[in-house]
């Protein structure tokens, strides 16, 4: 037995060395110590004497990874995404001869379903919405049986008329989705006495944009259609066309917007063509359908096409409509049309480049191709003073910032108005204009003016102009942003068109209003009559109202709780801010209570 196990434990030794013999080896063989060693390249050596080579090797830098171009197709299609469309993507990077383009590519083509889907999202409408309504057009088996998005969008096509009818009942469901119950009971001669009213009026307050009325009996729609062309900010000219009911204003009008295109006679031809979501993209048409919702829904019921058409005018007044880029080099730079728009949108690209890719502080005029480096600014100046003490903060920045051409242009303008005004004559009549040159001069030395006088002497409407006017006059009818309060929204709706009928223009203009879910002002409003709780919800967001030249608080008398905490915060605020001019008006014989409020104003 003994024998046995001195066998087993000799084997399990020599099978042990064995093992260790062949690491060994195997270990010596791949550590290249053996006669297989893999030897290493000798370098060359450089030498300082004749003969020596002394320049080493130049390596090749890799190349870069992302052409000049390639990076310009990026930060282009970047733009247009941030800026939700508005922004196109330039012709070039469609271009077949480019080496890098933009190719569109699906491996099915798009159904109908789709193609109308897409279609409406690209026509500003909600994409939940959209996809409802197509979803509802199927099961009811009303979708068209079109094979390309070339045929339904033909001009002279069979789907134009159920294009623009989609559209109409897009936007009416876009109204009654955020629409109450409305229960009106008005005979039909009362309705039609309405609509001729409004009608009158908006033909004389939109004499240049109304382009007609026709009368439309169809099995889809039975009432009048107007049309309307308004310039945006870019001056890109937009359509309005506005279908009122036989059964208005039970029945809420309903809008459609389209690019200026062909006419007919005076009146454009209504549909949806190829280059519509480009001449006017999404994103801008869905902030008119907004306000064009707002408007109708806040007068539910009532009258409401004056109030509509003054809230789209001052919407498209000023939206930047940018125009489709061109790719004729043929044509000279100084020659094509539209260069200034093209200096904007480069300046616009240029600073989304710099929010995108730069590093403060890091400038770089290197011209190499794999690598561009922008500076980003250091400090941004805010438009209102700061909350510290400084004499020199507290002053109202943008108060002191004067542009020249533009004060040259608004007294221009003021000029024009007081010698050849069609409202000359009833302004001068009002007993408001004969304190006309005592208001400047008290209104210069003092920074709160309380006014007394009766009811139509012209307070409400003659007095936030005089202030305005006093600004031209003085060469600084830039820097002039007054705002009027009013207890009530009518009132601030109904003076707002009348003072703006005094200056032979349109609401939205110099003159506009705001109230609470409804606002027809744009960037050339300096005169903007509002309820007094939009200016106190204006202080909870700009403390110091810091883009503000003058105050007028209206009915101060009538001692609502939202009159009386403004004059609260309003004396507090002219002791921060020496440049603000507020002025108080009342129709009672009270003034002077006012006035010993506000330490010794004068009456």
């Amino acid at each position: 037995m003994y024998i046995y196990i001195y066998i087993i434990f000799f084997l399990s030794l020599l099978f042990s060395w064995f093992f260790l013999l062949f690491v060994c080896v195997r270990d010596y063989a791949v550590l290249g110590m053996g006669p297989n060693r893999q030897r290493k390249p000798r370098t060359t050596k450089t030498h300082r004497g004749r003969g020596g080579n002394c320049t080493p090797t130049s390596s090749t830098a890799a190349p870069s990874m992302l052409s000049r171009a390639g990076r310009e197709m990026i930060i282009d299609v970047l733009h247009h995404a941030a800026t939700g469309g508005a922004v196109p993507v330039p012709e070039k990077h469609f271009d077949a001869n480019a080496g890098i383009r933009i190719t569109l590519q699906r491996n099915s083509p798009l159904t109908p379903y789709e193609t109308l889907q897409r279609l409406y999202e690209g026509l500003g409408f909600p994409p939940d919405l959209t996809t409802q309504y197509v979803t509802d057009l199927q099961g009811a088996s009303k979708l068209p049986a079109f094979t390309s998005i070339t045929e339904l969008l033909a001009e002279d096509g069979p789907y134009q008329s159920f294009l623009v009818n989609s559209c109409f009942e897009l936007f009416s469901h876009m109204l009654f989705y955020s629409r109450g119950e409305v229960d009106v009971i008005m005979a039909s001669e009362e309705g039609d006495a309405i609509l001729e009213n409004e009608l009158e009026t908006m033909q004389s307050l939109f004499d240049e944009s109304f382009l007609g009325v026709k009368q439309i009996d169809e099995k889809e729609f039975e009432g009048r259609e107007m049309y309307f062309s308004f310039s945006s900010g870019s001056g890109k000219r937009v359509v309005v066309c506005v279908r009122v009911p036989n059964q208005y204003p039970a029945d809420p009008p309903l809008i459609l917007v389209q690019p200026c295109g062909n006419q007919v006679g005076t009146l454009p031809i209504l549909g949806v063509f190829h280059a519509d979501t480009k001449e006017l993209p999404a994103a801008l048409r869905r902030s008119i359908l907004d306000a064009a919702v707002e408007t109708i829904n806040g007068f539910a019921g009532e009258g409401c096409l004056v109030a509509l058409m003054s809230s789209l005018h001052g919407v498209i007044a000023s939206l930047e409509v940018m125009p489709i880029s061109t790719c004729n080099s043929g044509i000279k730079e100084d020659e094509r049309p539209g260069k200034e728009e093209k200096v904007n949108l480069d300046a616009q690209r240029k600073a989304f480049v710099n929010a995108l890719t730069a590093a403060p502080g890091v400038n770089s005029t290197s011209t190499e191709d794999h690598h561009v480096s922008y500076p980003m600014p250091v400090k941004i100046g805010l438009k209102t003073v700061g909350c510290v003490q400084d004499e020199g903060d507290i002053v109202r920045r943008e108060y002191l910032k004067t542009d020249k051409s533009l004060d040259a242009k608004l007294m221009a303008e003021w000029e024009s108005l007081r010698t050849s005004g069609t409202m000359k004559k009833a302004r001068e009549q009002l007993p408001a204009f004969q304190v006309r040159e005592e208001l400047r001069e008290v209104i210069s030395k003092h920074q709160v003016v309380v006014i007394g006088g009766e009811t139509g002497s012209g307070k409400t409407t003659q007095i936030p102009q005089y202030l305005y006017e006093f600004m031209c006059e003085s060469g600084m009818g830039g820097s002039a942003n007054i705002i009027c309060t009013q207890p009530r929204r009518l009132a601030a709706t109904s003076v707002a068109l009348r003072v703006a009928e005094e200056r032979d223009e349109a609401v939205g203009g110099v003159v506009g209003y705001t109230i609470r879910l409804e606002s027809c002002v744009s960037r050339r409003t300096q005169i903007t009559y509002c309820t007094t709780g939009i200016v106190l919800r204006r202080l909870q967001v700009e403390k110091f109202l810091g883009s503000v030249s003058h105050i007028v608080v209206d009915e101060i008398h009538e001692r609502g709780v939202d009159t009386d905490f403004l004059l609260i915060l309003l004396r507090d605020l002219i002791q921060r801010r020496s440049d603000l001019k507020v002025v108080l008006m009342s129709a009672t014989m009270d003034s002077e209570l006012f006035a010993r409020y506000f330490g010794g104003a004068p009456v």
